[in-house]
């Protein structure tokens, strides 16, 4: 329980320093770009595409060949499973439903810290997109409403999120409100 809580603990730090800092580059990645009128969201993708996949292909590719030789059939065929998601970016909401990131059936699954990368991504496809608009909108008043809605939902989630679950009754009965389990971060 501790090691679960510390290492939570530390994603949490982790995912708030990441949201933050990479917020602030990519917000001034594309403020630079949109003043020198060179902003394209399509070039903006291809260069997180050359950061990114090469070196998830290599760590994809090298772990596939490795697990090939060492894998009995069954964990190569679960090892399969796990490649698609995390070379899709969506192996955050598989290891999620899977289980959950602190669950000892992921201990030696070498893949599992894509779970990581796939929440990158998603952020770094959806962010620029939400940012654009708004830019291009700000003076209407709709938008900045729906921003903002957003925006106060997505800390309530972020400090409520915790204590979600799937099943009836949908908020655990041990209420907290600053709440560390895996829910909130999937």
């Amino acid at each position: 329980m501790a090691k679960e809580y510390l290492t939570s603990k530390y994603s949490q730090i982790f995912f708030s320093n990441f949201f933050v800092i990479s917020g602030f580059l990519i917000t001034k990645i594309i403020i630079e770009d949109i003043k020198l009128k060179k902003f394209s969201i399509s070039h903006f993708y291809l260069r997180r595409v050359r950061r990114i996949i090469p070196l998830v292909l290599v760590v994809s590719i090298s772990s596939y060949f490795i697990a090939y030789f060492i894998l009995f059939p069954d964990e190569l065929s679960q090892f399969k499973t796990n490649l698609f998601y995390v070379n899709t970016f969506v192996s955050n909401f598989w290891y999620y439903f899977k289980g959950s990131y602190f669950s000892p059936i992921n201990d030696s699954d070498p893949l599992i810290h894509f779970w990581s990368l796939s929440v990158e991504e998603q952020y770094y496809l959806f962010y620029p997109l939400l940012f654009i608009i708004f830019l291009k909108n700000k003076n209407n008043k709709t938008v900045t409403l729906i921003f903002l809605i957003f925006t106060l939902l997505s800390l309530i989630l972020s400090q409520f999120g915790g204590n979600l679950k799937y099943k009836y009754p949908f908020i655990e009965e041990d209420f907290k409100f600053f709440s560390i389990p895996e829910f909130a971060f999937y």
